[in-house]
């Protein structure tokens, strides 16, 4: 009697573990699907171009069909680095550039030349740039450019709020630099070594009871085999559910849980995540 009523309580508490750990599993999964990236929609083309009156000598169809040409153009992370470039009054594509003197006396900024460094850029990519002159005349200006820029720009939440996956993730990102940088002496080898230790060190008691359930499954075994021999061709619908009473019984009686050996591998999974992270 008191077995059972032992069993009966480990079998709650395995369930409960596991009801929070495919919980924590499920919040992961979905957290990281959601957080894909930073979805930027508009009217025509899916980038908010906003235009002034005053400031821009480009249309908003043109300056959205120039953003959709950079985002499909297979350097467009390029292009967009050399449109800031321009913008702060610096030719990437000059022979003579070089990001080490940018802000020093060796390369001063020109940002009256922000269009022409622009331009030069895209049509460099293959970019068409017939909507940037009109009668011969370059007549995109720097609001035009900071137009390109802006609309390609993500915002990313810095509150220091954290939900319960992120929580768990934090910590557990914590203990793994601090095994880095201390122990470690700044080795990500030697650091994922300690991390597998101790992670393997936490683990054991629950390895050490899925090695005796699993022994137990072993000498279960033959019972279970002489039960099912017992309904063998028998496929109807009353008889299987009373093969599965009888198997469920002789394990309440035996205090073997079929699902102790799912466990260790189910609690590991938010390391697993959190590494990845």
């Amino acid at each position: 009697m008191k077995s059972n009523t032992q069993f009966k309580r480990h079998k709650l508490l395995t369930r409960l573990l596991l009801a929070v750990m495919l919980l924590t599993i499920l919040g992961t999964t979905l957290a990281s699907c959601a957080s894909g990236g930073a979805i930027i929609t508009s009217v025509k083309k899916g980038y908010p171009i906003t235009t002034t009156t005053d400031g821009n000598g480009m249309q908003p169809m043109d300056l959205d069909s120039i953003a959709d040409s950079i985002a499909k153009n297979k350097k467009g992370a390029e292009i967009r680095e050399q449109l800031v470039a321009a913008l702060n009054g610096y030719d990437m594509l000059d022979p003579a550039f070089d990001d080490t003197k940018v802000g020093t006396d060796a390369l001063p900024a020109q940002p009256e030349l922000a269009p022409k460094f622009a331009v030069t850029a895209l049509e460099k990519a293959g970019i068409i740039t017939a909507a940037c002159y009109k009668d011969g005349e370059l007549i995109m200006t720097a609001t035009d450019v900071q137009t390109l820029v802006d609309c390609f720009k993500t915002s990313v939440p810095t509150t220091n709020e954290l939900d319960f996956r992120n929580q768990i993730l934090h910590w557990i990102g914590l203990g793994f630099g601090w095994l880095i940088e201390v122990p470690g002496f700044g080795s990500f080898i030697l650091g994922t070594v300690y991390f597998a230790v101790i992670l393997e060190l936490l683990m054991l008691p629950l390895g050490i009871h899925q090695q005796k359930n699993s022994r137990k499954q072993a000498k279960l075994r033959p019972k279970e085999m002489a039960i099912r021999n017992k309904y063998k061709g028998r496929n109807d619908q009353a008889t299987q559910q009373k093969l599965n009473r009888e198997i469920q019984d002789l394990y309440t009686r035996e205090g073997y849980s079929p699902m102790a050996g799912c466990l260790p591998m189910i609690l590991t999974l938010p390391f697993l995540f959190a590494l990845y992270y």
